[in-house]
């Protein structure tokens, strides 16, 4: 009882198992904004866990979830660690950030002058202090890409400088330059009133020069794109593929648009760069991993999969695997599904089945 008050019902519930509490990760925990199912799923992995003891060249203990890899460790010995980590050494070998740790192995960390994470990695890392700090930093990052595309596509608009741009925009009263590249509404009414800004610029020629000035829509294979120049089509660059849904950018080149990820390494955004507002048509397809355990009887998947289908969620991927002398087989089910209430997709497929997972699939350079 006493463990359960002090440090609450998961640790007293690990000392009756007879497990060692390690409440380490409670120092290293940061909140902020999450609601308590995101919470949850950024700290489960530390609550329930198996721990593995690492050690420094210094001889300092490290306490991690099994399964923890190198940046995790970076993460534990400081934050600035984790942030400028370049290379690693485990014992005394050479390995790559994402290396798995196991018990007794001694880590060096090897910092950098800069931040050189990749925001994939947000998956493979095990603590929460370490997804959090990569998910803050791919949010940051984002964030500076999307207020050099919207520039970049003003300048690409209008024939304007950075600095008249930011002084229109500031005037305006768009105080959040960054958001405008991501929203198709949003951009709609920032460029007819920036142009417009233009248009009672005391210059005779300023006015001229927007006088005819139109903002065209266009259609392509499930994106729309807003250009005033005329555009024949769209073509993807080998490097970064994106999918539908992807956060994406389009280079405007001889009448097509060439479109790319926005974490895309080969392409950057430039003063150069010539670009045209981009999104897709439908972006509310989201992509979720369903666990469930299903009697193993004939029609039973069948049943989850037309229950699936009366949520209007399309099948993407399957797989199975059946425990011995048990009457139950785990399925790992990928859907695609533009629900509007996804905690009443879960409930409704809760209510009726056993349901393990129900994970959001997020993009993979995310």
């Amino acid at each position: 009882m006493h463990r359960g008050a002090e440090y609450g019902y998961a640790a007293h519930w690990k000392y009756k198992m007879g497990q060692q509490i390690s409440l380490d990760w409670l120092n290293n925990l940061e909140y902020k904004d999450e609601n308590i199912e995101e919470f949850y799923e950024l700290v489960k992995s530390d609550l329930y866990r198996e721990d593995i003891v690492v050690f420094s060249p210094l001889g300092d203990t490290y306490s991690l979830p099994a399964g923890s890899v190198v940046l995790d460790f970076a993460y534990a010995v400081h934050t600035e660690v984790g942030e400028s980590a370049s290379e690693a050494y485990v014992n005394n070998q050479k390995v790559s950030l994402l290396e798995r740790l196991k018990n007794g192995d001694i880590v060096r960390i090897i910092q950098g002058d800069k931040v050189s994470l990749k925001c994939s990695w947000g998956d493979l890392v095990k603590t929460s202090k370490a997804k959090n700090r990569i998910r803050i930093n791919c949010q940051n990052k984002l964030r500076e890409i999307n207020l050099a595309i919207t520039y970049s596509i003003f300048r690409t608009l209008l024939n304007k400088s950075e600095e008249e741009i930011q002084k229109a925009l500031n005037a305006l009263g768009y105080t959040q330059p960054c958001k405008i590249s991501s929203s198709f509404d949003l951009f709609k009414e920032a460029s007819l009133k920036v142009v417009d800004h233009f248009k009672k610029s005391s210059n005779f020629f300023t006015r001229l020069r927007y006088l005819n000035w139109k903002l065209h829509e266009y259609t392509f294979d499930g994106l729309r794109i807003l250009s005033h120049k005329h555009i024949d089509g769209i073509l993807y660059d080998y490097c970064c593929y994106p999918k539908q849904g992807d956060e994406i950018m389009g280079f405007l080149e001889n009448q097509k648009v060439v479109i790319h990820h926005k974490f895309c390494e080969k392409c950057q955004v430039n003063q150069q760069a010539k670009m045209v507002f981009i999104d897709w048509i439908d972006q509310m397809y989201k992509k979720y991993k369903i666990i469930v355990l299903l009697e193993d009887r004939k029609g039973s998947l069948a049943r989850f999969l037309l229950d699936l289908a009366k949520q209007d969620c399309n099948l993407s991927g399957i797989s199975y695997k059946g425990y011995k002398d048990q009457f139950l087989t785990h399925f790992e089910i990928t859907i695609e599904t533009n629900h509007k209430n996804i905690k009443d997709l879960k409930n409704n497929l809760s209510n009726r089945y056993k349901i393990v997972e129900f994970q959001n699939l997020k993009d993979a350079y995310q």
